[in-house]
């Protein structure tokens, strides 16, 4: 199976887990608003719908190369989802809204920082905002939908599990691939894919029956009259009532004790609790709303800046020169130069050297595919026969020399 799909299947995994990471908070809102909206049982329905937008941002940083068509496609999808919302308006009809701009703003923002891939939420951090969403849920005297969150965290762990092995896996090739005469990678994929899937499967069906206390109050029934007999066997001698006493004096449950008996009752909640949630709301909204507004503003300046860019094409994480990221030494000064001077002529110039790379790879052969990450810049000068390629390039990368636009405007004309 070629890396390149397995990638895609890694990413379309991850996207999901972010999703249903954050569906707990949703659970949430409609337990504060189902008296408003009628709501009996949470709409799982509306986040499955949700589900396919970071899908179709996926799709849209794959497959759009310019930049102001990039962004028009995206704010076309938000405004298709708003448009809908308005002829009909609804809560459900609200959060689709909301999960729509949020992904819009994800995928804009992954494409000006050249994010090939999402970075999955840390599955602790998911953990924790499920049993936070929960306590309020509790809080807010809605106990009715545990196994929501139950299922759902579930879920989530089996996706996560997946597509740790899938990015290790990636990981592997990736190292081993040019160091190695052959891999079997397809044989390997296949045995640890199917080892995984057995594994997680097996925690999938272990998680759901220590979540189900009314399906082991059922087993545990015919466990105990087991034991009950067999102590009826062995005592039978003893004089007549012993049963009863035995059973008596096991002292296991009753088949009639559900959960909503072992929670206490609620009870008014300390007026403490009252302001520390509207402290929490405030101090979310300011987040957000500063959160917003940077983003609005980077955007606006590389769209200023370089709007007018005829393409912007993806950074292949399997095609690119791994000494960009290897430094004997971190420098944060330099770092933060690198962010201030987001694409500057250095940053064009390097780019343009990727950019030729990457379209030459497609008329490689394989062998000189998989060294794309490790030649020179010399060597794929002589390769590709573009002369003076090189000097430029190294010239960017690795000396402080001050460079204009005519020697961006000469690396185009030296790859044309």
């Amino acid at each position: 199976m070629k890396s390149k799909l397995i990638g895609y299947g890694k990413e379309i995994l991850t996207e999901q887990i972010n999703h249903w990471i954050l569906f707990p908070l949703v659970l949430t809102v409609m337990g504060l608003v189902k008296e408003l909206t009628g709501l009996h049982e949470p709409d799982v329905a509306i986040w499955c719908v949700c589900s396919i937008f970071p899908l179709i941002f996926f799709i849209m940083r794959c497959k759009i190369k310019r930049f102001y068509i990039f962004v028009l496609s995206h704010m076309a999808m938000v405004g298709l989802v708003f448009g809908l919302n308005c002829i009909s308006p609804s809560f459900q009809g609200g959060i689709c809204v909301c999960a729509v701009f949020v992904y819009a703003a994800v995928s804009l923002y992954m494409l000006v920082k050249e994010a090939p891939y999402t970075e999955p939420i840390p599955l602790i951090v998911g953990v924790l905002i499920s049993a936070g969403a929960i306590f309020l849920q509790h809080y807010q005297g809605t106990d009715s939908w545990d196994l929501y969150y139950s299922f759902t965290l579930i879920g989530v762990i089996a996706l996560y599990f997946i597509s740790v092995y899938l990015r290790h896996y990636l990981d592997f090739l990736v190292v081993n691939q040019s160091s190695a005469g052959y891999l079997p990678a397809s044989e390997m994929f296949r045995s640890g894919f199917g080892m995984t899937l057995k594994f997680t499967f097996l925690g999938i069906i272990v998680m759901i029956f220590s979540t189900q206390f009314e399906w082991l109050s059922f087993i545990l029934n015919y466990v105990k009259n087991a034991i009950v007999g067999f102590l009826r066997m062995l005592l039978s001698n003893l004089p007549k009532g012993t049963d009863e006493n035995i059973q008596r004096g096991i002292g296991i449950p009753s088949n009639d004790i559900s959960i909503k008996d072992m929670i206490p009752e609620m009870k008014e909640p300390f007026w403490l609790w009252e302001y520390i949630w509207y402290l929490l709301v405030f101090v979310f909204l300011i987040l957000f709303a500063k959160l917003m507004i940077r983003l609005l503003v980077f955007l606006w300046n590389y769209f200023i800046r370089y709007g007018s860019s005829p393409n912007i094409s993806m950074k292949d994480e399997d095609a690119f020169d791994l000494r960009e990221r290897c430094e004997l030494e971190k420098n944060p000064e330099k770092k933060k130069q690198k962010l201030l001077g987001f694409l500057s002529y250095r940053e064009r110039i390097r780019k343009l050297y990727k950019r030729k790379l990457l379209s030459a790879s497609i008329q490689m052969q394989e062998n000189d595919r998989n060294r794309l990450a490790y030649n020179t810049a010399r060597e794929w000068e002589e390769k590709l026969h573009v002369e003076g390629m090189a000097g430029l390039y190294e010239r960017a990368r690795y000396t402080e020399h001050e460079l204009t636009g005519a020697d961006v405007q000469k690396m185009k004309e030296i790859l044309k």
